[in-house]
C-alpha cells in the first residue's frame, strides 16, 4: 500500500479500493493505449486485461511505451504486462495477443462482460470501432474511446467530451455518422483542425501520451 500513498491522499481510500477491485479492459496497447496502462498500473488498479495483436516495429519506438530497440518483433501485450508487474506485481494481468475485428467482439470481449470493468477503446480499425461502440452500449459497459491521435501538433487541443460534439478530427467526424442514433458516447480527442487524408499518419510521444493519459485519468477520477 506503501507505495500508492500518494493516490490514496488525493482519491481516498473510498475510491481507491474501487480501483483495487476494479478491471480495465484495454483494446491497443499502442502510442496512446499503452501509457492509459502505465499510468492505471502506477496507480494501483487491481487488474488488466490488454488486447493487442501487434509486435513492435522500429517505427514504434517514438512514441509507445515501453518500445525500444530491444523489444522489436515483441508482442506488445506481453511486453507491457511484464512492465506493469514491474511496476505492481500484486496487479492481475491477462495479456492477449489477439486481432480484435468486427466477427469476435463477443469472443474477444463479451467473456468479461461479467468482471466489474470498465474498457479503453483506443483501437486504431474504425469498422471495429464502430462495432464495439455499439457492442458496449447495448450492454451498457462503461468505456471511454480515443478519436485520432495523428497530426496534431497543438498539445492544448486534446479535450474530454461526447462524440456529438467533437469538431475536426477525422475519426470522430465518420463515427458522428455511424453513430448517429447513440448520445454521450464518452471520447478523448483534439479541436485542432487537420487534413482530413486519414492516410497521412504523423504521431509524437507527446501527443499519444496525452491522449493516454486522459483516457487513464477518466476510469481513475471522471468516471466515478
Amino acid at each position: 500500500m506503501e507505495k500508492f500513498q500518494r493516490t490514496i491522499q488525493l482519491i481516498g481510500i473510498d475510491k481507491f479500493d474501487r480501483l483495487q477491485k476494479l478491471t480495465v479492459v484495454v483494446l491497443g496497447v499502442g502510442g496512446v493505449g499503452s501509457f492509459a496502462v502505465e499510468s492505471l498500473a502506477r496507480s494501483g488498479l487491481g487488474s488488466l486485461v490488454l488486447i493487442d495483436k501487434d509486435v513492435y516495429e522500429v517505427t514504434n519506438i517514438n512514441r509507445q511505451w515501453p518500445s525500444t530497440v530491444e523489444t522489436v518483433g515483441m508482442s506488445k501485450v506481453e511486453v507491457v504486462a511484464k512492465e506493469c508487474k514491474k511496476i505492481n506485481p500484486d496487479i492481475k494481468i491477462i495479456a492477449e495477443k489477439i486481432c480484435l475485428t468486427a466477427l469476435n467482439i463477443e469472443e474477444v470481449v463479451g467473456k468479461y462482460l461479467e468482471d466489474d470493468i470498465v474498457v479503453i477503446d483506443a483501437i486504431d480499425d474504425l469498422k471495429t470501432k464502430v462495432i464495439l461502440i455499439r457492442y458496449l452500449k447495448k450492454h451498457n459497459v462503461k468505456f471511454i474511446s480515443s478519436m485520432g491521435a495523428a497530426n496534431i501538433h497543438n498539445i492544448d487541443s486534446i479535450k474530454y467530451g461526447y462524440l456529438e460534439k467533437t469538431a475536426y478530427c477525422p475519426v470522430a467526424k465518420i463515427l458522428r455518422k455511424e453513430l448517429a442514433n447513440y448520445k454521450e458516447i464518452p471520447v478523448v480527442y483534439s479541436t485542432e483542425e487537420r487534413k482530413s487524408n486519414l492516410k497521412e499518419k504523423g504521431s509524437i510521444m507527446t501527443i499519444t501520451a496525452i491522449f493516454g493519459l486522459r483516457l487513464a485519468h477518466w476510469v481513475i477520477i471522471a468516471v466515478w
